[in-house]
């Protein structure tokens, strides 16, 4: 996937999610991943994105 269209769609995401629902993806995060590896998971999502 080219890096604009990551980009869109990653726009056109968080253009549409709420407060509450960011808040329950990061405690899902929270909980699925750990407190250790969340920091290394958004490093790699920041590389995705960008």
């Amino acid at each position: 996937m080219p890096a604009s269209h990551t980009t869109e769609l990653f726009g056109l995401i968080v253009e549409n999610i709420g407060g509450g629902e960011l808040l329950v993806i990061l405690l899902l995060a929270l909980v699925v991943l750990g407190p250790d590896r969340i920091p290394e998971m958004a490093k790699g999502a920041g590389r995705l994105i960008h």
